[in-house]
């Protein structure tokens, strides 16, 4: 079975998938005997919370430059996204390999060490964000630690304090890391970046959800198990629409990810603002996202909307996405009327006054060109309801559905200027190499990061089929002469070099 459990085309037949849905859930979980005793241990009550992961290149200058910066990291990501619910310190990729270097030396080497990197986990914690540390199990060609990975991964959570593990290209962790961890460190969460097989499901409380199309269904692991959390991605996609409806209607995450590998694969507009207008619900109604009364894909009055239902014994909420590419008003759904009972338009931040017809409100409203909506009804006005509403208001106001993909330019600048010396009289362990010209063919292996700029050379496109692939390129080159120091340098030297 697929990541995404997909809808029949005929929406007629919904009612039919949904009874299915149920069937096979009930009986999956009796046949693999499934234990839920993790979920409801409170220390990992946090992840159901989770909604958004920001990748973290710890390179990139926007984090560090001569010094961490943090605090601006998370202030951009408030007023870009609506603020991140943890990042993953991204280390060695695609750098790993030009020397003996293995991943937790990468870490271990961060300027300041590993005591620097626990100081900024306190700073994550004390903003209210989750950090999580990055294996990844194809490092075998580097330096060996004196331990295994598992013993190495979990003295690394330890020695900074990490909330979780990103494990990189895999499904699920190796034997015998979760009771190592437990042991160690109670709460830290394995999130694979492959969809996790049902039957490991009860010891890796998250994952991505990646590499499938997005169409009208339920997220099979989400639907299993409403605590997991999954987080939508699509890494080289300019338009993320399509996976904020997924996790819309499913109730689920997304990974914010603009720096892949050193490329700029920015963010638009549109998709940013679907994201705040999204994450303030989700968060505020995190225990109907994470709860039991989940209905996907109930009737709608307009056929290019689609919405899900998520309630308990006094809240209901509506999530809804327009499938047009046009402004959708008027009536959207119908549902049961109580007594009592007000609605509120979420993403507006408003109450609103429905018609009651036959027993069942007709809730209307507006939705952007491929946006979200959210009604809420609840029996009497909730603590706090209206500053939230204010909150949501203030968000809608500065909604930008620009889909236009980012610019961002690339400056390269030159060397700095270095001593010139007499090729006669060089100072000592230099020689001097002459000018030449000649003809210069580099063949090197493809992986997900940028390219400088070369006139007249058209690169492969950055995507899974040319990873892992050999690539040749041919140009002219013409060399000045110069002068290259011999000196050996020490193995500390070069670390601190770099």
């Amino acid at each position: 079975m697929h990541a995404l459990i997909p809808a029949p085309a005929n929406a007629s037949q919904w009612h039919i998938w949904r009874e299915q849905l149920h069937q096979w859930r009930n009986s999956t979980r009796y046949l693999l005997n499934y234990d839920d005793a993790l979920y409801n241990a409170p220390e990992f009550a946090w992840i159901p919370r989770t909604f958004t992961l920001a990748l973290v290149m710890m390179c990139d200058l926007l984090f560090y430059d001569g010094d961490y910066h943090l605090d601006e990291f998370l202030d951009y990501g408030e007023q870009e996204f609506g603020g991140y619910d943890a990042i993953i310190l991204w280390h060695a990729y695609p750098r790993i390999g030009f020397d003996a270097r293995n991943q937790f030396d990468f870490y271990r080497q961060m300027p300041g060490g590993l005591p620097r990197l626990r100081t900024l986990v306190e700073q994550c914690h004390a903003r209210g964000v989750r950090v999580y540390v990055d294996y990844n199990p194809w490092d075998t060609g580097t330096r060996r630690e004196n331990q295994s990975d598992i013993d190495a991964l979990v003295e690394l959570v330890q020695a900074i304090d990490a909330d979780a593990i990103f494990l990189d290209t895999m499904s699920n962790a190796a034997q015998g890391l979760r009771e190592k961890l437990d042991a160690a460190r109670p709460g830290v969460t394995l999130e694979s970046e492959v969809l996790v097989p049902l039957e490991h499901l009860h010891t890796h409380p998250s994952s991505w959800a990646q590499s499938f199309n997005d169409v009208p269904g339920v997220l099979r692991n989400k639907w299993f198990e409403r605590r997991h959390m999954q987080h939508r991605i699509k890494r080289w996609q300019h338009d993320h629409t399509p996976e904020l409806h997924t996790a819309w209607m499913n109730g689920t995450g997304m990974v914010v990810w603009e720096n892949v590998f050193g490329t700029f694969v920015g963010w638009n507009e549109r998709d940013k603002s679907l994201l705040r207008a999204m994450i303030g619900i989700q968060r505020r109604y995190h225990h109907l996202f994470s709860g039991e009364g989940w209905t996907p894909l109930i009737p709608t009055l307009i056929e290019t909307v689609h919405a899900s239902l998520w309630e308990d014994a006094s809240t209901r909420l509506w999530t809804l996405v327009n499938h047009a590419e046009t402004d959708t008003s008027g009536a959207l759904i119908a549902v049961p009327h109580y007594d009592g009972q007000c609605y509120y338009d979420l993403v507006r931040g408003e109450e609103i006054a429905p018609q009651i017809i036959d027993g069942r409100a007709i809730l209307q409203g507006h939705m952007r060109p491929r946006g979200i909506g959210a009604f809420l009804a609840i029996a009497d006005d909730a603590p706090d309801l209206q500053n939230f509403l204010a909150q949501q208001r203030a968000i809608d106001a500065r909604a930008n559905f620009d889909a236009a993909p980012p610019t961002h330019i690339i400056t390269l600048h030159p060397a700095p200027t270095t001593t010139y010396y007499d090729a006669n009289n060089l100072p000592l362990n230099m020689i001097a190499i002459p000018a030449y010209s000649f003809d210069m063919t580099v063949t090197f292996t493809m992986r997900e990061c940028g390219f400088y700029d070369v006139p007249g050379v058209v690169y492969p496109s950055l995507r899974y089929m040319n990873l892992h692939r050999p690539f040749s390129l041919k140009r002219h080159v013409d060399l000045q002469p110069y002068a290259i120091d011999l000196t050996p340098v020490t193995n500390q030297q070069f670390a601190e070099f770099i």
